[in-house]
């Protein structure tokens, strides 16, 4: 059996169930005000971050990480490799709620890496190809 603990959620949100089934495991959710409305075998995401893009991708030097917030707050970018070593982790101080972050790229080898992008309630992560 597996637990979350969430907070209680605005009324905006769309209700769950506080048990159900998800790939054969029971879930247990303890969120208050919640209804039986499960959806078995779904995840559910909202956050903050509502759409960014690696500029170019593929890229042999200067990557550009663009995108929107919801609304205007600090992120968090990281760049590790696949294995999940941090090569890069910068603030990008965000005063509207549009992003634009650059990472030079150009000592790292060629493969693939990720790029994560993490606000104070939101989190996604993007793959970068270094040519």
């Amino acid at each position: 059996s597996i637990q979350f603990r969430i907070p209680p959620l605005p009324s905006s949100f769309p209700s769950v169930s506080q048990s159900c089934t998800a790939f054969g495991t029971p879930v247990q959710l303890f969120v208050a005000g919640s209804t039986n409305d499960c959806e078995p075998n779904s995840v559910k995401e909202i956050s903050n971050l509502s759409s960014f893009a690696l500029v170019p991708n593929p890229t042999n030097n200067i990557v550009v990480i663009k995108g929107e917030l919801l609304k205007a707050e600090n992120v968090t970018i990281t760049l590790t490799d696949v294995l999940g070593k941090v090569l890069v982790s910068e603030k990008a101080l965000v005063k509207t709620n549009r992003v634009e972050h650059s990472i030079n790229v150009s000592d790292y080898a060629s493969g693939i890496y990720m790029v994560h992008i993490e606000t104070n309630n939101a989190h996604s992560t993007l793959r970068l190809i270094k040519e």
